[in-house]
């Protein structure tokens, strides 16, 4: 815990219902008093049972550890962390939880710092708050995303070093997101991808996207703040379409976009077709970055009528234009029609004349 307001706290206590903690390590002040600009440290281990191992999590993926902190100034605060579960089959066909290969892979380490579920902004709470820790397993993921709001997500961690080119795949298809590509321009470790596929609209935006919406999701690399243009590069995200979706909702294949949610509005990024099979259409955009996302068409009645509507504004002056030339021409063909046929006529008449004449010049 660090106290970053103004006040000194007292009655400090951390409660945490999963693992038992020990500490605080760093009251070196004043005994019992967390006092302004004071960090406390907790610590505390969990063993992963069989029950999670079977469960999955509770179905997630994840084993969620929530601590509570109290004290006198300050209304309680709940702090969460979320430690991905990566199952491993053993040669003697047991499971163990593989957490890092660098560390135990049986024990979750209670975090020295954790992120505040509560604060919808991103930014730390007044005195009292705390935040996450990336601890021995590299850097984790955690989410803003109140958990009513968000249908299923899907967890993958990978090893992110500097330089190297990073997949991210999402073997269990349980989203409309296939994999996230980058390049990396920063160690960080075995790191957790989280993807979330919303019911709804993100609660971390403003306003909706234009045009019909498939799908809301988020997209969180690591501690909240890894993945910028500093650590991250040429970041690409491949997801997937339904054709259902498109001939339900009469959707344009080529009016699908890649929304991405960043400073107030909606970017949009164009998609390129990757391929496709006989249920989905799977499509890669690039992206400067990793939040909130929406994947968005155009309705085809809505994009003819819009064509319609703008040929009339075109077309009658060349209408106009050519229906008079047209007709002129016509008027000019048809003149030289007659004169083409009326010609050879006088010409004969003309020829016939003149031979007369001569014939009556001789007779006399």
């Amino acid at each position: 815990m660090n106290n970053d307001g103004n006040v000194d706290l007292t009655g400090v206590s951390v409660k945490d219902s999963l693992i038992t903690l020990t500490g605080p390590a760093g009251d070196n002040v004043d005994p019992g008093v967390l006092n302004v600009g004071e960090i406390w440290t907790y610590k505390g281990t969990y063993t992963v049972t069989q029950e999670d191992i079977s469960t999955d999590g509770g179905g997630d993926g994840f084993i969620e550890n929530t601590a509570t902190v109290s004290s006198n100034e300050l209304p309680d605060e709940n702090s969460s962390v979320e430690q991905a579960i990566d199952i491993k089959e053993t040669d003697e066909n047991t499971a163990t939880d593989e957490k890092d290969t660098d560390s135990e892979s049986d024990t979750i380490t209670s975090p020295e710092e954790s992120e505040d579920d509560d604060s919808k902004d991103g930014d730390s709470r007044d005195s009292g708050s705390s935040h996450r820790s990336a601890g021995s397993r590299g850097v984790g993921g955690s989410s803003p995303e109140p958990a009513k709001n968000i249908e299923v997500k899907e967890l993958s961690q990978v090893f992110i070093e500097n330089s190297n080119n990073v997949e991210i795949n999402f073997r269990k298809n349980a989203t409309c997101v296939m994999s996230v590509n980058f390049d990396a321009k920063k160690t960080a470790g075995k790191t957790t991808t989280i993807v979330e596929m919303l019911k709804g609209k993100s609660s971390l935006v403003s306003e909706m996207p234009t045009d019909a919406v498939y799908r809301y999701f988020n997209i969180w690399i690591g501690n909240r703040g890894f993945a910028t243009p500093e650590n991250i590069e040429n970041a690409v995200i491949c997801f997937k379409v339904e054709k259902s979706w498109l001939q339900e909702n009469d959707i344009d294949e080529s009016s699908i976009i890649l929304n991405r949610y960043n400073d107030g509005k909606w970017d949009k990024a164009p998609v390129s077709l990757l391929k496709q099979d006989d249920k989905f259409l799977y499509f890669t955009a690039e992206t400067p970055g990793f939040s909130s996302f929406a994947i968005t068409g155009k309705m085809r009645s809505v994009s003819e009528e819009n064509s319609k509507n703008i040929q009339p504004e075109s077309e009658p002056e060349m209408l106009n234009e050519k229906g008079i030339g047209n007709k002129g021409m016509g008027a000019e063909q048809e003149a030289e029609q007659e004169e083409s046929t009326s010609a050879p006529g006088f010409e004969i008449v003309y020829c016939m004349t003149c031979l007369l004449a001569l014939f009556l010049y001789k007779r006399k």
